[in-house]
């Protein structure tokens, strides 16, 4: 009896060293949050293809003579789609066979195949541009569960103090797509013609479907090649499986879930502000040539993608030595969103192109704070429920999508804003409707940073987390 009890001892004592090790291998979680990255990539470039693909003496507004508001238009309505399908693609990715492994999947090569008809159906007729927004429309379905499916299978693979490197992973991926497509867009329009834009990601997407499905699985317990070590280490780590319904009632009842819907939103304002018109912006108040403005166009997002790694790393730091999961959400945050509408209003005071690509580029390197914010609430309150509830807060945060290249076109058409091709002499009520753009991006942002702000320092549930890690510690 005796040796019973001291073999149970030891081996609880075994676990107890190992729940402390920090460097477990890590060669599944590494492969596949690598391979998101990837997909990631993929899925911006051919999310803001639009963008390149539009503007420019060669682009499809050129071609095809389209308004401000209709180049708008095809923009947005992929984000008709996108928001659509948010909370279904979430619930899907937590029930489908094959889990967030089958769903990421269906997302990367279901936005490839609309993607790359495009060209088709915008060749098709000078006055296409019904058709190309249904297949935005299609292409924005594929996409919705992206995020979402990110949510699910951080919950089962990661433990939450790698949940920041690991949405920074796939955060940094998009951005280095939507990079990619402002430095290699004008190149291939130069050389290729517009339509190639849509099709060469479309056609890399089977390739990376198929090492993904070769290297990945729902969950660690049905990964095929994983070591027992990292089974065992992810098993012990992450919160307990759970079969309960969608939490709704938990999440509108946790003012930080909520005020982090309305912060998606403010961020979400300035980020698709950038995103789609920071080009066609340097274009019309600097006069810099779309066609040759991509390396200036890119920095202020090379510096985002530099800053999300670096603060994913850094919060995984800060958890693991102990400092509060909700100090780390909010500080990270209020940060972030404070920096960016600072750094968009900023702009208009800018008084050259250097100082306004200097002032771009700090405002999005402070945005990339925010991935340590307030996109891994949901994750942190619902860790194993969290499919519908993350759809639920990323259609929210794309509501942006769908409002930034309406207003934005509507605005610079009212002040006579040229569209699409590089204009010279851009007149002065022109460059007014840019700058009421970013006030208007500005002000949302920062609304958003300070509901989100007190909105988690009174959230009972992150007080919890925050007791249960400190017990845990002791």
């Amino acid at each position: 009896m005796s040796g019973e009890k001291t073999a149970l001892i030891q081996r609880e004592e075994d676990d107890d060293t190992e729940q402390k090790t920090v460097c477990c291998p890590a060669i599944c979680r590494a492969s596949i949050f690598i391979w998101i990255f990837l997909g990631g990539f993929l899925m911006y470039n051919m999310r803001f293809v639009t963008s390149t693909a539009i503007d420019g003496a060669k682009g499809m507004a050129a071609e095809f003579n389209w308004t401000n508001t209709e180049s708008g238009a095809v923009d947005g309505t992929f984000f008709y789609g996108y928001v659509a399908l948010q909370i279904p693609g979430g619930y899907l990715a937590s029930r489908v066979r094959g889990g967030g492994s089958t769903m990421m999947t269906i997302v990367v090569l279901g936005s490839a195949v609309f993607t790359g008809l495009i060209p088709f159906a915008a060749g098709a007729s000078k006055s296409a541009v019904a058709t190309v927004c249904a297949l935005r429309i299609l292409a924005g379905l594929s996409q919705a569960s992206l995020f979402p499916t990110w949510a699910v299978l951080a919950g089962m693979w990661l433990p939450r103090a790698e949940r920041s490197v690991a949405y920074a992973s796939l955060s940094s991926g998009c951005l280095m797509g939507l990079v990619s497509g402002m430095v290699g867009g004008p190149s291939i329009m130069e050389h290729f013609g517009w339509r190639w834009c849509f099709w060469a990601p479309a056609l890399a997407s089977p390739v990376w479907a198929f090492v993904w499905l070769s290297i990945s699985a729902g969950s660690p317990e049905k990964h095929h090649f994983i070591s027992s070590r990292e089974r065992a280490y992810i098993l012990r780590n992450r919160e307990p499986q759970s079969n309960q319904s969608v939490p709704w009632g938990e999440a509108f009842s946790s003012p930080a879930f909520v005020g982090s819907l309305v912060a998606h939103i403010g961020y979400a304002f300035s980020s698709y502000t950038m995103y789609t018109y920071l080009p066609q912006f340097l274009d019309q108040v600097y006069d810099i040539d779309i066609q040759k403005s991509g390396f200036l166009s890119i920095l202020p997002f090379l510096a985002q993608g530099l800053s999300e790694f670096s603060t994913g790393f850094l919060a995984t730091q800060l958890l693991a030595c102990g400092v509060s999961v909700r100090w780390v959400r909010a500080v990270t945050n209020t940060i972030s969103m404070v920096g960016v509408a600072a750094g968009v209003v900023s702009l208009r005071f800018a008084t050259s192109l250097t100082s306004a690509v200097a002032i771009a580029c700090v405002g999005q390197f402070l945005s990339g704070l925010m991935a340590s914010g307030i996109p891994l609430v949901p994750v942190d309150l619902f860790p194993m429920r969290v499919g519908a509830v993350y759809g639920l807060a990323n259609a929210i945060a794309n509501i942006p999508g769908l409002l930034v290249p309406k207003i934005t076109g509507a605005v610079l058409d009212a002040h006579g804003c040229p569209n699409g091709a590089h204009h010279k002499d851009i007149s002065q009520r022109c460059k007014d409707g840019w700058f009421e753009c970013l006030f208007i991006a500005g002000g949302v942002t920062f609304f958003g940073a300070i509901v989100f702000a007190v909105a988690i320092t009174f959230d009972k549930r992150y007080q919890e987390l925050s007791q249960k890690k400190a017990a845990k510690d002791v």
